[in-house]
């Protein structure tokens, strides 16, 4: 027998491969694959699958995991929440260890089912990051690198998370956006997932670490749409970040956009580039001062610097178009003055009230 690092004593022997038994919990195109890929490639057997309703436009439902689970012969359940009922779901699969991902963490009693507790992923620094959206946060903030890692975690009155059992590093640069780490985290991480898996399986495995937070990390706050909006008196090179970071799968980076006629509508920003040491002309920020009909880019002023939007749409799920080959810059302006808005507003209303059309 060997010691787990949950300190639950098992057989590396009897429980390699395809022996250990998994619960998968959680709903997302990722852990749908990683399910997949530990039960065809014997990593694990998948004994019991539980997920939640999904929107429409999710790229997997809870249908999807459903026929996943009846493709391996695993029991299935829909649920919003952990209570009585889903307990007993838990502790009837006879699973191993739990699989989660995009769930919160579930109360110590129902990991406790788990000989081996639980393992999930996040991105991030493990020891000095925590919280939401580090994805988008990583390249707002210009960092040079992000990682993904698996780590353990045990309820058998231990709250503390273990340092990774797996872990993978991708690079990134001033073109990186959203979308690249989305497509690493869902190529990296079924693997990141077998390897862990494999690691509790031979009893190693890193030690439990305290609190393993430091003192001093980091915590991410979740991003709203609303923090899409693009505030065009920051510079060239922050705007093109958020851009990169609210592109799509995201939300998307947003604009308002008054045309000749009066008319507002607002404006999705999915593309862009910074221009390097160039003077495009002379403009308050939001102000769009030249528009290239030959390569589609439409050329904005900004806090500092001048930033090229390349693909723009009119709502969010419009068709992207170029708005160099779309607008004609003459006194056009990106952006909302709310103090102008506000008096506009206050003004139709006072002459409402008067009568006045």
């Amino acid at each position: 027998m060997t010691a787990g690092i949950d300190g639950s004593q098992f057989s590396p022997a009897a429980n390699s491969g395809n022996n250990i038994n998994v619960f998968v919990l959680g709903a997302s195109e990722t852990l749908w694959m990683a399910a997949r890929h530990l039960h065809l490639g014997r990593h694990g057997r998948i004994r019991a699958v539980m997920t939640r309703k999904s929107p429409l436009e999710a790229s997997r439902t809870e249908s999807d995991f459903a026929r996943l689970a009846g493709e391996f012969g695993a029991s299935f359940m829909i649920s919003e929440s952990i209570g009585d009922r889903e307990m007993a779901f838990a502790e009837k699969s006879g699973a191993d260890i739990c699989v989660m991902l995009d769930w919160p963490r579930p109360p110590e009693d129902f990991l406790s089912i788990f000989p081996h507790g639980a393992v999930t992923a996040a991105l991030g620094d493990p020891v000095t990051e925590n919280g939401e959206d580090i994805d988008a946060w990583t390249i707002l903030q210009g960092a040079s690198s992000l990682k993904i890692f698996v780590r353990h975690f045990s309820g058998r009155g231990r709250s503390h998370l273990s340092l990774p059992l797996a872990a993978s590093t991708l690079s990134l640069d001033d073109q990186s956006t959203i979308a690249d780490i989305r497509r690493f985290v869902e190529a990296r991480l079924p693997y990141l997932f077998s390897e862990a898996l494999e690691t509790l399986a031979r009893g190693g495995g890193p030690r439990l670490n305290g609190t393993v937070q430091m003192a001093g990390a980091k915590n991410y706050c979740s991003l709203s749409r609303q923090d899409g909006r693009i505030d065009w008196r920051n510079s060239a090179t922050a705007i093109d970040a958020k851009i990169r970071a609210f592109t799509r799968p995201a939300s998307g980076a947003y604009t308002y956009l008054r045309d000749l006629n009066g008319r507002l509508s607002v404006v999705y920003v999915w593309r862009s580039r910074i221009l390097a040491n160039q003077q495009a002309g002379f403009g308050m920020p939001g102000q769009v001062v030249a528009c290239n009909p030959d390569n589609g880019d439409a050329l904005v002023m900004t806090g500092d610097g001048v930033i090229a939007l390349q693909s723009v749409s009119e709502n969010i799920d419009g068709e992207w178009f170029s708005p160099g080959k779309a607008w004609v810059p003459d006194r056009l302006r990106l952006g909302l003055s709310i103090e102008d808005e506000l008096f506009a507003l206050l003004s139709r209303d006072m002459n409402a009230r008067r009568g006045i059309c």
